[in-house]
């Protein structure tokens, strides 16, 4: 709920001036001595739009005919933002070219915190019954793993146009060594589109990672864990 910086987390009441001050200063300081070449205005406008975005591929005619900008600007704005570590972009994995694949890379605001606040999600309540809830946890969990993933490993997401998807792949010397579904609850339903995309990719490992289930196996070959054992017990493995 928090995110991750100690002024916020470590003052939970007084974190939304913060992170007001620290957006304000952000856009109208820090950016433009960065060289980002947006007012902040605009700077403002397109981290707000990214936030209801997060978790999903990004649509750069959408978002360049909303802020009245090109899509080459956008794509130019939106690698400046990640280079300044305030976005990650999860790309499309490529390498099956016999199915039409969603190439569109997907967002995620870096920390949690921030997120929320450009939503106006102020509780944990209001958390649990935002509609972002899952986009949230997804991208909590992207960004933990993206934080940890061993030395020449890379991510990527799978989605094809006939509905076979994967959250995240985890990429070895380009090439997928595991899968894996994120889901919010306790109660995991392996999709059609799930086991479509993990028999795309023969001989993967294939997990899907919750908030605190136990571990135990699908039939339809996923391992499920919570995020602690994944990052603890799997990821340096893989």
């Amino acid at each position: 709920l928090n995110g991750g910086f100690p002024q916020a987390f470590l003052k939970p009441n007084r974190k939304h001036l913060w992170f007001e001050n620290y957006i304000k200063t952000y856009v109208e300081r820090d950016l433009p001595m960065l060289g980002f070449p947006a007012d902040p205005g605009l700077s403002r406008r397109l981290w707000t739009m990214l936030a209801h975005y997060h978790g999903q591929t990004i649509n750069f005619t959408e978002l360049a005919r909303n802020l009245e900008i090109t899509a080459k600007t956008v794509k130019t704005y939106l690698a400046f933002l990640e280079d300044a570590f305030l976005i990650h972009l999860l790309p499309s994995n490529q390498l099956n070219i016999k199915k039409r694949l969603v190439k569109a890379p997907k967002v995620y605001l870096r920390d949690a915190g921030i997120f929320h606040h450009l939503l106006g999600i102020e509780t944990k309540n209001v958390l649990l019954a935002h509609p972002k809830l899952g986009a949230s946890w997804e991208g909590f969990v992207v960004e933990q793993i993206h934080q940890l993933l061993p030395t020449n490993r890379t991510l990527a997401f799978y989605r094809t146009h006939q509905g076979a998807e994967l959250d995240v792949l985890i990429l070895r010397a380009g090439l997928p060594v595991a899968g894996i579904e994120i889901k919010f609850g306790d109660n995991v339903r392996i999709s059609k589109g799930n086991t479509e995309a993990a028999n795309d990719f023969k001989g993967i490992k294939k997990y899907v990672i919750t908030k605190n289930s136990r571990t135990f196996s699908t039939k339809e070959g996923f391992q499920v864990m919570n995020i602690q054992d994944f990052l603890k017990d799997v990821l340096p493995t893989i």
